[in-house]
Order: C-alpha cells, then structure tokens, then sequence
C-alpha cells in the first residue's frame, strides 16, 4: 500500500463527555488499482481512532490504557474485540527484520522538514510502510506503536491456528 500525505493538521477536538485535547492526522491514500480515499486517525490520552474520515462508517478504536482493540461496523452491527495480555515472543530464529528508509525529496516540506520513507521487512517482504516527520506529532506516534504491539501480541496468540499457506512473516 502507497500512502500518499496530503495533509497533515494538528487540531483540539471535543469529546462528548468532556472536553479533551486531541490530535488529528488526515491523509490521502493512494494504493494502486483503486480510488484515493480519505484516512484519519484521531489521538487522545486514552485512545487512538483510526477511519476513513467518516463518524458514521467502520472503525478501528483502541483502548490505550486496556490495551484492547475494537473493529467497530456500523452497518453488521457488530464490534470485533481484540484482547490479548500475553507478552509478544522474542525474535524468532530464521526471521531476517531489515528496515528501509528514504527521505522524500520531492515531497513538500511539513513542519521545516522533508517526509521519511520507512519500510519495514521481515524475511525481504513488505510489512508495514510509513511516513514519517521527525520530532513531530510524538502522540500520535507513541499511540500507533502501542498499537502495533497490541496487534502483534494478537497475531502471536493465534498464529498456530493460522493454515501454513496463509502465514506470513
């Protein structure tokens, strides 16, 4: 998946219950053979809102403090809870972790600075790719990762009910 920054916003939300500050990134994402859309992710203390710029269509929410991910659509009526408390394994034997990073030098300037180019590998293939600004929007940065771990104690737990064919590394 190519994600392309469009726009990058810091902004004060308010909450429903209380006013509480949060930070919000909006961008365009391109990935090839489909139509740009939309993306957002919202950030506060206690979570982390990832959609397709939309309130009234599906969601990712994570709790920060539970640790808990929710998969919540709307239109089925249903919430998908993800909840493990087990640790994420140490480094696997054979497994090759290799990172790549590129500064964009065609990309406009965000805050002073060129956007970073990073993928991440495991064994050659393509994983995770980000964009990043250094020094910039730390929150949400900070809440992306606790959620990357989240997720991955998620794939730990139920890798060995995973069919050989369709792992990954």
């Amino acid at each position: 998946m190519q994600k392309i920054l469009s726009g990058l916003a810091a902004l004060l939300l308010v909450g429903a219950a209380s006013a509480q500050p949060a930070s919000l990134l909006v961008y365009r994402v391109a990935e090839q053979g489909g139509e740009p859309y939309i993306s957002r992710i919202i950030v506060t203390p206690d979570f982390l809102r990832l959609d397709e710029g939309s309130d009234d269509a599906s969601y990712t929410l994570f709790d920060r403090r539970q640790e808990i991910l929710y998969n919540v659509s709307p239109d089925d009526h249903s919430i998908l809870v993800l909840d493990v408390t087990e640790p994420v394994p140490g480094d696997k034997a054979g497994l090759n972790l290799q990172e790549q990073v590129d500064v964009d030098e065609q990309a406009p300037l965000v805050a002073g600075q060129r956007p970073t180019h990073v993928r991440l590998l495991a064994n050659g293939d393509l994983c995770s790719e980000l964009v990043v600004i250094k020094d910039t929007m730390n929150d949400a940065v900070a809440a992306l990762s606790e959620m990357k771990t989240a997720l991955a104690r998620v794939q730990a737990a139920t890798l060995n009910a995973m069919p050989l064919d369709r792992r990954t590394p």
